[in-house]
């Protein structure tokens, strides 16, 4: 109550009238809680001390959006440097505080670094800015609400109504203006400025390349920003796929690629790379039945994985937590490809657990869509399909048996099922033989591509046409081979 009163007395000089006004009053003026202290403080300190990070606050928050003095000059000083394209530190913001500039003038460093908590790291920099952006609004909404009621007292009901729905409008519009940038003619300049960066490179791929060239073609390499799904049944080879376009993509391409893992280790992993280069069957690497040549072998290869950009994380199922692991990678060494494998073991802590599966998996899809555009980074994200595939007879799975199917599909831009024949009828199909379904392709066309599985490396290829002995009986029509010229033998 006495807050309340303190902050009617201070804008108005009068008591509050009633019980309601006292409330709103206490919401709208309250303003610098202990929690937005913090969070504020939070902000500041990591835009200090990592200057890298700054980016990550545009078209978040703004200078308005802080209460603190030195919280909102420790942005706004930040915000100048990086507009004018000049560095900054704890030293050059206490050297402008000293000289006056910004709206705490006359402070010291000493004030700086009382104010400011150390920041231990940048992951969580978009989550507390989008905290304090709900602050704001929250903020804003009160106090244009509150205004209008004291103003308009005794005035008519409908009239107030009128009154009160402006100001409300008026927050809108101040708080989500439209951008200057979204008429038909700036999409068309940004079309332009992707057309003659795909000429410039001569025809070459202008995405993340996979290794996998028929792949590549329909891709034209993973696009920045675009969600690629890949789902199978378990054995179909799903995170192998995933896996091989990762090695390739760092290896073979010098791209900086991130694998999170949620079912397997970060050794089990590397036992497939090194099964790979080695040619030694995975289960004997990973089960350590190996000569002494062939462990002489496995030796060899840290030489050329130590020089490959490619960070394996497993046990961070968050996938906020992911994504600021992503943003702080990205702006330190630089991200080409994200792969999380897999979807369905992913949570959320901005989305409340749920009775029903199928929201709270297409909240998480919905979250890895958003932070792709985001971060302007292919996402390779890994699904299950439903058991509704081994029901049918040519086991052949559609979008449709995407496990929790509605928002996975809508959410991918492209949409891609491994499938191994031989796996269901050994005795009819080639083992090596994979048919590659893009079931869903956004900007291009559908395709099944040939593959090739190497089993005890667990490893995908390229190949050429995949022949097979004969087409069993209840398998009729369910595949199409395509006969293709590939110049690269696997």
């Amino acid at each position: 109550m006495k807050q309340a009163e303190k902050a009617k007395e201070a804008l108005t000089g009068a008591e509050l009238p009633t019980r309601v006004e006292q409330s709103l009053y206490a919401t709208a003026y309250r303003g610098m809680s202990v929690e937005q202290r913090e969070v504020e403080r939070a902000i500041a300190s990591t835009i200090i001390y990592f200057p890298g990070l700054f980016g990550e606050t545009d078209g978040v928050i703004n200078e308005m959006d802080f209460t603190d003095p030195i919280s909102k000059a420790a942005y706004m000083h930040c915000a100048s440097a990086h507009a004018g394209g000049r560095g900054w530190d704890m030293l050059t913001f206490a050297e402008a505080l000293r000289l006056g500039s910004g709206e705490t003038p006359g402070l010291s460093i000493v004030d700086i670094m009382d104010h400011n908590t150390v920041a231990l790291s940048g992951f969580a920099l978009v989550e507390h800015c989008t905290i304090l952006r709900n602050y704001t609004i929250r903020r804003e909404f009160s106090r244009a609400l509150v205004e209008t009621l004291d103003r308009e007292k005794g005035m008519d009901a409908s009239v107030m109504v009128e009154h009160v729905s402006a100001a409300i409008e008026g927050v809108i519009t101040s708080l989500f203006p439209v951008s200057e940038n979204t008429g038909a003619e700036h999409a068309f300049a940004e079309l332009i400025e992707k057309v003659e960066k795909s000429m410039q490179c001569g025809g070459a791929l202008t995405g993340v390349p996979s290794g996998l060239i028929e792949l590549d073609k329909i891709t034209g390499g993973f696009q920045e920003g675009k969600n690629y799904v890949i789902a199978g049944r378990p054995g179909m080879g799903k995170t192998s796929l995933a896996l091989t376009c990762a090695w390739n993509a760092a290896h073979m391409y010098e791209r900086r690629v991130i694998l999170f893992t949620h079912e397997m280790t970060r050794a089990d992993i590397m036992a497939k790379i090194v099964s790979h280069l080695t040619g030694i069957p995975t289960q004997r690497i990973a089960s350590a039945r190996l000569t002494e040549d062939e462990f002489r072998q496995v030796l060899e290869c840290s030489r050329l994985i130590e020089k490959v950009g490619m960070d394996i994380i497993c046990g961070v199922n968050e996938i906020e937590a992911m994504m600021g692991m992503c943003r702080s990678i990205k702006n330190k060494k630089g991200l080409d490809l994200i792969i999380i494998d897999y979807l369905q073991l992913c949570t959320s802590k901005n989305f409340k657990r749920s009775d029903n599966r199928t929201v709270e998996v297409g909240n998480v899809s919905r979250a890895v869509k958003n932070n792709a555009l985001k971060l302007k980074t292919p996402v390779l994200l890994l699904s299950q399909l439903s058991r509704e595939v081994e029901k049918r007879a040519s086991k052949k799975p559609k979008l449709s048996d995407l496990l929790e199917a509605g928002a996975i599909e809508a959410d991918a831009d492209m949409a891609m099922f491994p499938f191994r024949p031989a796996y269901y009828w050994p005795e009819d199909y080639p083992e090596d033989a994979v048919e590659l379904d893009v079931a869903k392709n956004r900007m291009g066309p559908l395709a099944n591509i040939n593959l090739a599985f190497n089993g005890p490396t667990t490893w995908f290829h390229n190949c050429e046409d995949v022949r097979y002995k004969s087409v069993p009986a209840q398998a009729e029509n369910f595949f199409e081979v395509n006969r293709r010229e590939v110049d690269v033998p696997f």
